[in-house]
């Protein structure tokens, strides 16, 4: 085998939740061809490259379903007045003086090496400048879905939706890296696509059967400005635009038992940002509610703009400490 990986202890996630003591892995080319007791997988494989993992820990790659992987030049920039207001008079402006493709290539590689570091091995990634964060992530060997953020102006990246959606057909065209790298359609948010702009990318995303990716209540300037621009709740809104099943929604602080209902019923992930979210008050998803409408829970860290660390292990140790479900 190409490698064998020796004395670890193996958390496999299985059916069983096998753990292995004194664990060894079998690794051939791309593929885990074996794993079980050290001692047996010693005798059984001749290895060309032996790594003694002195009692570490392996386990699964996590799955990290919310980043921002190219903003960490904007690491810390984090204002708790109004998500809104910090949006578009602080972020937008400091990324249109400064993001280039080229500047966003160092930065990714950058952010990818957080994730790494952190056992993350695929993402769900919204950036500009898309496809060159898939090239970087492709080249640094990360997994993940990656889309362009989606916004009615213009930004660093493109002048129009039909660039902007230029930039998924790329990362889909790139064609590299064993189907490591699929393209998403990546809106930001409600409160700053035009109705028809995010009627072209739900039927982008259904016809080219991508993920669908966006944040929804965030925050209750987030939520108030739904109602206030649609006349109705931002679930109402999804479902009136048929955003297609399986669609990942990062946030969700802001709902109601009407909302959660939908929510349910279109089918839809939540990717939720406890460090986030703590970072910038905006509140907590109410993850009881979710698990009790059956709505599967998944965890980002998003960026490094409101999650200085921008650490999965962190987010995991926040999620422990902040959810105690009721017995």
């Amino acid at each position: 085998v190409d490698y064998l990986i020796i004395h670890a202890t193996l958390i496999t996630e299985d059916a069983a939740q096998k753990t292995v003591p004194d664990g060894a892995v079998a690794i051939q080319g791309d593929k885990i061809l074996d794993l079980g007791e050290s001692a047996k997988l010693k005798e059984l494989y001749r290895a060309k490259n032996e790594i003694d993992a002195h009692d570490g820990i392996v386990v699964p790659g996590f799955v990290n379903t919310h980043t921002h992987l190219s903003t960490v030049a904007l690491r810390g920039m984090v204002d708790t007045t109004d998500l809104g207001r910090w949006w578009r008079e602080l972020v937008w402006p400091t990324e249109k003086q400064f993001i280039s493709r080229d500047f966003t290539v160092s930065l990714a590689f950058l952010g990818i090496a957080d994730q790494l570091r952190n056992g993350v091995t695929t993402v769900n990634d919204m950036s500009f400048f898309s496809d060159a964060v898939a090239e970087a992530a492709a080249l640094m060997g990360l997994r993940g879905y990656f889309g362009e953020t989606l916004v009615s102006q213009e930004t660093p990246a493109y002048a129009t939706m039909a660039q902007a959606l230029d930039r998924v057909h790329r990362v889909q065209n790139l064609g590299v890296a064993n189907g490591r790298i699929l393209a998403a359609v990546t809106p930001h948010g409600l409160y700053n696509i035009r109705p028809d702009d995010l009627k072209t990318a739900v039927s982008f995303a259904k016809k080219n059967r991508l993920l669908f990716h966006m944040h929804l209540d965030e925050s209750d300037s987030d939520t108030q400005f739904v109602l206030k621009t649609f006349k109705k709740n931002s679930l109402r809104v999804l479902e009136d635009f048929d955003v297609p099943p399986g669609s990942i929604m990062a946030h969700g602080v802001k709902m109601s038992a009407d909302k959660m209902k939908i929510f349910k019923r279109l089918g839809l992930f939540l990717s939720t940002n406890v460090t986030s979210t703590q970072t910038l008050a905006t509140g907590a998803a109410p993850l009881e509610r979710y698990l009790s409408a059956g709505v599967p829970i998944t965890l980002g860290t998003d960026g490094p703009i409101t999650n200085s660390a921008d650490s999965f292990l962190e987010d995991m140790r926040n999620l422990e400490r902040s959810y105690q479900p009721h017995s």
